[in-house]
């Protein structure tokens, strides 16, 4: 057996081939339409597309054939790399002397036909081929041919847009400041080892702020790059290092079902970082105080796991710099936080058998960035007690747990709803709901009731949801919402970025506006990666005519950015905050005047 020669771009072709991130990735049906059709065309009892590694070849797709990988050695196509211009034809490879000993020809599959045309990217590198299998000898047609070379280039056209894909899932999953993980990213990777022993490690930089106000923001930026990069030096490619935020890292260990390796890992950090941080000559003191727990010694839920390890980090930090402690016992099952949550559970119950005397109403302007129009307005919830309000980060996550989170979305409807009556007419109103609302069965009929009560004109209403409580939801919720649109609503997809939704559940959402996270905008205004994400996100509303609302605008640099992006709509504490209904029109007012300082600046080129 001849083994296949190696050609001279091998080191660019193998980077091309891992940066398309396909290898080892799930089957992917357009793909295995193309496969199937060409082992039809060719009437063969197998086909596959191969891709050659540095010494395997994978099969991406495959009829026919029980393996899905052999060494690159026995590999028929990678004989193509040298020679990728026209396919490769094998007619009878007991006669060949390349694979007459090949032990795909004298043993199973027992291979005596081969051809293969060549996959390429869009730089012409060659990745591996879409290839046809038979049993006996054949002498191909020139139409057999030609076709097996056209649907190469198909399934070569589908691996370039697996690479666009891999690469936006990238930069959305990446911190744009370190290179590390961010939440999102830590999130969808701990979402892969759901009930697997691990431990999470959460750090805190310890006087981090004396630094940011000592030396300014752009040192203290320096000095989070710097403690990411060496914090890379001590994890494992399978562990995961992620930036939760400010300067809060956390680094999740895998396997480690003790914290004995945390623990060793975290000794390794505070001598990494016992070394200053250098600016210009001057050295800057780095330290960090870290909080440990481990699944399932502490806690079997992620949410307590972190929670626990969180208690530890404050445990740590009041023991003194550079000092990490373990969690103490296991999360407590009824008093999981320090917010007084009996307390909470209590007077949230009672404010939602009485919600007209616990609850008000805020509204919250979105603008046309473009002309200061406002034709959209957010109500937004806000619960008080005893003087005091909660943040709805903390009680709407409490009521949704609590199953009361449907009661008080109907009241924000009903409220929200009677308030809007006496607005202008092209003026509409935005109401959110949870996940939990829209898992009820009566829905619908729950939202028609409330609207038609009020008087308040269907085609008037936006009801959103947010993304992350989209990944939640039964695939029956694709139906309730085309049922409501039937019905004259409109639908938002509310926090967009923030989740996991992909671009086939994009598509089949029958959604009317896409409101972007504001964690995207903020990263954006100081980073091109993610200037490159919103602008994909622009254009991707532009293509499947949906509105595109920027939220969370609350500095000049982030409203400039939006506008020079040409993102039609924005919402925001710098263009308005939300405010009681009688201050509503002062504050779209204001927001117009801010609008008008601003103009439009040229568009960005993102290169």
């Amino acid at each position: 057996m001849i083994y296949p020669p190696v050609p001279l771009d091998e080191v660019e072709r193998l980077a091309a081939l891992y940066e398309i991130g396909v290898l080892d990735t799930p089957t992917d049906a357009g793909i295995d339409s193309l496969t199937r059709y060409v082992a039809k065309l060719w009437d063969v009892p197998m086909a596959a597309v191969s891709l050659i590694d540095e010494r395997r070849q994978w099969f991406k797709s495959s009829v026919g054939l029980k393996v899905k990988e052999t060494p690159r050695s026995m590999s028929f196509c990678a004989h193509m790399l040298i020679h990728p211009g026209e396919p490769l034809i094998v007619e009878d490879a007991q006669r060949d002397i390349r694979f007459a000993d090949n032990p795909l020809v004298t043993g199973d599959p027992k291979i005596r036909f081969y051809a293969g045309a060549a996959l390429r990217d869009d730089k012409h590198h060659v990745l591996g081929a879409l290839c046809v299998f038979d049993r006996k000898q054949r002498v191909p047609s020139p139409a057999q041919i030609y076709a097996l070379k056209e649907l190469a280039t198909a399934v070569s056209g589908a691996l370039v847009l697996h690479r666009a894909v891999h690469q936006l899932e990238h930069l959305v999953a990446t911190d744009p400041l370190t290179g590390v993980l961010n939440r999102k990213g830590l999130d969808s990777y701990l979402a892969r080892l759901a009930n697997h022993p691990l431990c999470v490690m959460l750090f805190d930089l310890d006087g981090f702020k004396a630094i940011n106000d000592g030396f300014g923001h752009a040192v203290g930026d320096k000095a989070l790059q710097e403690v990411a990069c060496r914090m890379r030096t001590v994890v494992r490619h399978t562990d995961a290092l992620a930036r939760l935020g400010g300067d809060e890292f956390a680094i999740v260990l895998p396997s480690a079902s003790s914290c004995d390796e945390g623990l060793l890992v975290a000794d390794r950090v505070h001598r990494l970082l016992a070394e200053p941080f250098m600016t210009g000559s001057t050295p800057i003191a780095l330290a960090t105080s870290v909080g440990i727990a481990c699944r399932p010694l502490h806690a079997t839920d992620t949410s307590d796991l972190f929670r626990m390890a969180d208690i530890a980090l404050y445990a740590a930090k009041a023991a003194g710099c550079s000092t990490s402690r373990v969690a103490a016992g296991r999360v407590p099952t009824y008093e999981k936080g320090r917010l007084g949550r009996t307390t909470l559970v209590d007077h949230l119950t009672a404010a939602v058998h009485a919600p007209d005397g616990a609850f008000s109403l805020r509204y919250q302007p979105i603008f046309n960035v473009l002309t200061g129009e406002v034709r959209s307005v957010e109500a937004l919830v806000r619960w008080s007690f005893e003087g005091t309000e909660i943040s709805p980060a903390i009680f709407i996550p409490l009521a949704e747990s609590l199953g009361l989170v449907p009661s008080i979305d109907r009241f924000v409807l009903r409220a929200a709803s009677e308030a809007a009556k006496t607005w202008p007419v092209e003026r509409r109103l935005s109401v959110n709901f949870s996940a939990l609302s829209f898992g009820l069965p009566e829905l619908e009929a729950i939202i028609l009731n409330e609207v038609e009560a009020t008087g308040f004109s269907h085609s008037r209403l936006t009801i959103e949801l947010t993304e992350t409580a989209l990944s939640t939801m039964p695939k029956k919720l694709f139906s309730t919402l085309e049922r409501l649109v039937a019905c004259g609503f409109s639908i938002a997809l509310d926090d967009f970025g923030a989740g996991q939704t992909s671009l086939m559940q994009l598509r089949r959402l029958p959604i009317r506006t896409l409101k972007i996270d504001r964690g995207l905008v903020h990263d954006a205004a100081m980073d091109s990666r993610g200037i490159s994400i919103l602008t994909a996100i622009a254009e991707l509303g532009i293509a499947l005519g949906i509105i595109v609302v920027a939220e969370g605008i609350e500095t000049e640099a982030e409203l400039e950015l939006v506008k020079s992006l040409r993102i039609p709509r924005a919402q925001g504490f710098l263009l308005a905050a939300p405010v009681d209904l009688h201050d509503l029109e002062e504050s779209i007012d204001a927001g117009r005047k801010r609008l008008q300082t601003f103009p439009l600046s040229s568009p960005r080129v993102i290169l």
